[in-house]
C-alpha cells in the first residue's frame, strides 16, 4: 500500500495534478521480485538444511563397507553421500524391508526412478538428519 501514490492519483482524477509520469512496468516487476526473493531469503535463512557437504566427513568405499559390515551401521549411498537410515526405518513409507535390502549399497537408481520417484521432500528429509558424509569413488 502506497498512500502518497493514491494522493497523487486522486489529485490528478480531480485536475489538480497533472503531466504524471509512469514507470515502466517492466522495472515495477522486477523491484516486486527482489523484494520477494529478499522474503524468501529471510525464511531460508531460519530454515536447517542439515550440515553443509563441506563439513561432511568423506569416507572411501572400503571405510564405508567397513562401517556396515563390522560395525552394523545402516548405510547407503545415493548421489555420492552417505545416508544412515536407521533413525528412518518405522517411517518410511516403503517399510523397513525397502531400506534394509539397501544397506550396504548405491541406491541411487533406485531413489531415483528404478521403482519411485522421490520427491523433494524426500531429498530435503534426507540431507537435514539423515546424510552424515560422502562416498570418495576412486
Amino acid at each position: 500500500y502506497d498512500p502518497t501514490k493514491w494522493f497523487i492519483r486522486t489529485m490528478s482524477t480531480l485536475g489538480l495534478a497533472y503531466d504524471l509520469k509512469t514507470f515502466p512496468a517492466n522495472e515495477v516487476e522486477k523491484g516486486f521480485i527482489q523484494m520477494r526473493m529478499q522474503e524468501l531469503e529471510n525464511k531460508r535463512t531460519k530454515l536447517v538444511f542439515g550440515t553443509p557437504v563441506n563439513k561432511l566427513p568423506v569416507y572411501t568405499e572400503e571405510e564405508f563397507l567397513d562401517q556396515v559390515k563390522t560395525y552394523k551401521k545402516q548405510w547407503m549411498v545415493i548421489e555420492g553421500f552417505v545416508y544412515d537410515v536407521k533413525p528412518f526405518f518405522n517411517d518410511h513409507p516403503g517399510g523397513k524391508a525397502l531400506l534394509k535390502g539397501g544397506i550396504g549399497k548405491d541406491m541411487t537408481e533406485a531413489f531415483n526412478g528404478g521403482v519411485y520417484q522421490h520427491h523433494n521432500s524426500a531429498r530435503n528429509l534426507m540431507n537435514t538428519s539423515l546424510r552424515i558424509g560422502i562416498l570418495q569413488r576412486l
